[in-house]
C-alpha cells in the first residue's frame, strides 16, 4: 500500500487532474468514495509543496501586470490541479498563462497538455489569458501589449 505523502508532486498533480476530468465529464462509475478521498488527499499534498521555478519571461511579465492592474498580483496560484501563473481576479476567476516554448509544438500550436489544462480551466469558469512566447519575444512595447490583451477595449493598449 502506498502512502499520499510518498507520491511525488508530478503523480499527485496528475491524480488530481484525472479525478477533476471524471468530476466534469460525469464519470461516476468510475469515480468513487475512495478515489475522492485520494484526490483530496493529494490536492493537499500539491497545495503544500512549493510552486514550480518561474522562467525569466514569465516573472517580467507579471511585474508589468502588476503596473496594469495597480495592485499585488499572486502568481503560481494552484486552482483545481493546476498552477496559474497570475491571476488577475481570484473572484472573477481570470487569470493570465505565459505560454514558454514546452508548451508548443514544433509548429507553435500549443501541446495537447497545454489545451486540456486550458480546457478544464475554462469548463471551471476560467477566463484565461494567453501569451505566447513568440509574441512576448517580439513586442517593443511589452507594457502596451499587455494593457491591449487584458483591457482590449481601452485606448491606452491600442497600437498607435
Amino acid at each position: 500500500l502506498i502512502k499520499i505523502e510518498e507520491i511525488n508532486f508530478t503523480s499527485a498533480n496528475q491524480l488530481v487532474q484525472i479525478c477533476l476530468y471524471f468530476e466534469q465529464h460525469d464519470a461516476a462509475a468510475y469515480y468513487t468514495n475512495e478515489l475522492y478521498d485520494i484526490k483530496n488527499l493529494a490536492h493537499k499534498l500539491c497545495i503544500d509543496r512549493p510552486s514550480p521555478l518561474s522562467s525569466q519571461a514569465h516573472l517580467h511579465m507579471h511585474r508589468f501586470l502588476q503596473i496594469i492592474s495597480k495592485k499585488r498580483l499572486e502568481r503560481e496560484v494552484y486552482i483545481q490541479g493546476y498552477y496559474l501563473d497570475t491571476v488577475l481576479d481570484l473572484d472573477k476567476r481570470v487569470a493570465v498563462e505565459f505560454n514558454g516554448p514546452s508548451h508548443y509544438l514544433r509548429d507553435k500550436t500549443l501541446s495537447i497538455l497545454s489545451k486540456f489544462k486550458l480546457d478544464q480551466l475554462r469548463k471551471s469558469g476560467w477566463t484565461i489569458i494567453g501569451v505566447p512566447y513568440y509574441d512576448w519575444q517580439a513586442q517593443e512595447n511589452k507594457l502596451r501589449y499587455l494593457t491591449h490583451l487584458i483591457f482590449p477595449d481601452n485606448e491606452e493598449g491600442k497600437e498607435g
